[in-house]
């Protein structure tokens, strides 16, 4: 049972090219819209370097990744 969760998990992931990535820290509530790309198991976001989530994301927190492909 696992093993189809993680094929569908994995699917969904392979078609989006982008996501809104949210983070909530010192620099306060932070969202974006970025490219990405999935590669195993693991969900790479292309965040500029100029930007206040980049201080979110410098100490621990949680984050939010959201599509519109996703349901």
């Amino acid at each position: 049972m696992l093993e189809h969760l993680k094929q569908r998990i994995e699917q969904a992931l392979q078609v989006i090219s982008g996501a809104v990535l949210s983070t909530c820290g010192r620099a306060g509530l932070q969202a974006g819209h970025f490219p990405c790309e999935y590669h195993s198991e693991r969900l790479y976001l292309l965040v500029q370097p100029a930007l206040d989530l980049l201080e979110n994301l410098s100490e621990p927190t949680g984050v939010l990744v959201t599509s519109p492909v996703w349901q």
